[in-house]
């Protein structure tokens, strides 16, 4: 919850976004589809279930591709 707090505090204190509302809205939608992942419980397993498969390496969120 306190990650949400902090991700819409910085959301709505952006100085140059040029549309907070939509930013906020997609914010909350993200938020939103992240509970409703962690309520089901199917849908929760399926999700971080280890399914053997190697789909390469991630880079880290923010890391220039």
């Amino acid at each position: 919850m306190e990650e949400l707090f902090d991700e819409l505090v910085n959301a709505l204190d952006a100085p140059t976004a040029p549309d907070k509302t939509a930013d906020i809205a997609q914010l909350l939608t993200e938020w939103q589809h992240t509970a409703e992942a962690h309520a089901d419980r199917k849908l929760r397993a399926a999700l971080t279930a280890d399914n053997g498969a190697d789909y390469g390496p991630v880079l880290e969120p923010g890391a220039a591709p």
